[in-house]
């Protein structure tokens, strides 16, 4: 558990960097905007194709594959559902932002900000499984949350073709460039092959500079002060979580692997996506970014718990 905590504390002290950094003007108002492209469209595709190509193909391998895809894409389908639920019962005003709240309880930031922290305390092989857990959850983001978002309005904005463009984004081509490479057992000239891994290296200290970049433009006191954004960041942080350990525990035909990897999944905080996405169908942004706000602040306390939990579980 010690060295669970010793390699939480390592990545998340470049958050407090990210922070402190923010809070003294070295980084500008735009300096997150920057990272994130940096992060989005280079480091981080390059993180998922190596991840993938550098693997061997085995039966345990391709069973843990499909297992994973299947397990998470019912994750989303089942925790929408689940969401709608919570958000009805308690009777959310108002009712023209149901949507924002029930994609804020289900949307992860499994990729941001779970592909370098997985990879850093669980190493290649969970975190292999993380990225193949991004493409039912890029359907999701891109072809599905935005009909999600207009639960609860008068209107029902669902041009799914246009939301089935947004999939094509450098995230899935590197992870289809991974699996392509993969299945043919081909690996990039050495030259080439280390310029990606360089790359793929830099997504964690980016990741976690960006994090704590956004915290350091958040007012979180005026934050907390929404009991819908509380009740929303405790369902997103620790009923989701819970509800998905209890639902794959007890599945025998399930890896252990699978299992660690879909609840580790589960466990971090709102995506940012959500806010971007809002704002794109022309609903209020401001909401999903603060319980992204709140939702990352808990997560410093809750990843390391979760990950010394699962630990002692599965491996």
């Amino acid at each position: 558990m010690l060295l669970i905590f010793g390699r939480v504390f390592g990545i998340f002290s470049l958050i407090l960097v990210g922070y402190i950094t923010y809070r003294l003007g070295v980084f500008g108002k735009d300096a997150k905007d920057s990272l994130t492209k940096l992060l989005l469209y280079i480091t981080a595709p390059c993180m998922a194709a190596y991840s993938i190509y550098s693997k061997e193909l085995s039966s345990r391998l391709i069973e843990s594959t499909v297992q994973v895809l299947i397990v998470n894409s019912l994750y989303y389908a089942i925790g929408v559902l689940v969401a709608y639920l919570i958000v009805k019962y308690f009777k959310f005003e108002p009712r023209e932002q149901w949507g924002v709240y029930i994609a804020a309880m289900i949307a992860t930031n499994n990729g941001f900000m779970g592909f370098p922290v997985t990879q850093a305390i669980f190493g290649d092989d969970i975190f292999y499984l993380l990225v193949m857990i991004n493409i039912p959850t890029c359907i999701f983001f891109y072809g599905i949350m935005p009909m999600v978002l207009n639960i609860g309005r008068d209107r029902e904005k669902a041009n799914l073709m246009s939301n089935l463009k947004s999939m094509i984004n450098p995230a899935m081509i590197g992870i289809t460039v991974g699996v392509l490479f993969m299945l043919m057992q081909y690996r990039p000239p050495e030259a080439i092959n280390s310029i990606v891994k360089y790359l793929s290296d830099a997504t964690i200290p980016i990741s976690m500079i960006i994090v704590g970049v956004q915290l350091g433009d958040s007012n979180l006191k005026e934050i907390i002060k929404d009991k819908y954004v509380n009740l929303t960041s405790i369902v997103r942080m620790f009923i989701i979580p819970v509800i998905t350990f209890l639902s794959v525990h007890f599945l025998p035909m399930l890896n252990d692997e699978v299992k660690l990897i879909t609840v580790f999944s589960s466990i971090f905080p709102t995506a940012v996506v959500t806010a971007a996405i809002s704002v794109q169908q022309k609903i209020e942004g401001n909401k999903a970014a603060e319980i992204v706000s709140i939702t990352t602040v808990i997560s410093l306390a809750t990843i390391p718990l979760f990950a010394a939990l699962l630990t002692y579980f599965y491996l």
